[in-house]
């Protein structure tokens, strides 16, 4: 989705549909120049508007770590955290490059790994934080 102002995007937002009740919004992004003007939160209220009309009844996010004025849009839009993921580089027996995710969910139990990873692993250069999965329901 864009957002256009007197024929020029202002901003964009992608959302996804990943199941008949889940909804993901993916790389908000709002021109430098236009930050501050509720941009962001316009285009999140047209995404939520969207994955209602489709029948989505939750829709979720997934921001770096590392980005507090993403994460305040967010809260400001009542997206919360979920679950939050440490994301880690490195090289499998295959000699290629893959990731290891360790995610600390509120919900459960300490940290559980998605995958089993091959130590060391150093931090993956887009989210050397982690990650922050946030949700609403819808």
């Amino acid at each position: 989705m864009l957002g256009v102002d007197a024929g020029t995007v202002a901003g964009a937002v992608h959302l996804a549909l990943v199941s008949a009740t889940e909804a993901w919004l993916e790389g908000l992004r709002v021109r430098g120049d236009r930050r501050g003007e509720g941009i962001g939160r316009r285009l999140i209220a047209e995404g939520e508007a969207l994955a209602r009309h489709y029948g989505a009844r939750v829709l979720r996010t997934a921001l770096p770590a590392h980005d507090p004025a993403a994460r305040a849009v967010a809260e400001r839009v009542g997206l919360r955290v979920l679950a939050q993921a440490v994301v880690r580089e490195l090289e499998e027996a295959t000699g290629l490059p893959g990731c290891a995710d360790v995610v600390r969910a509120p919900a459960l139990a300490g940290d559980v790994p998605v995958r089993e990873a091959r130590l060391p692993a150093r931090p993956h250069p887009w989210c050397p934080q982690g990650m922050v999965v946030m949700e609403k329901l819808l």
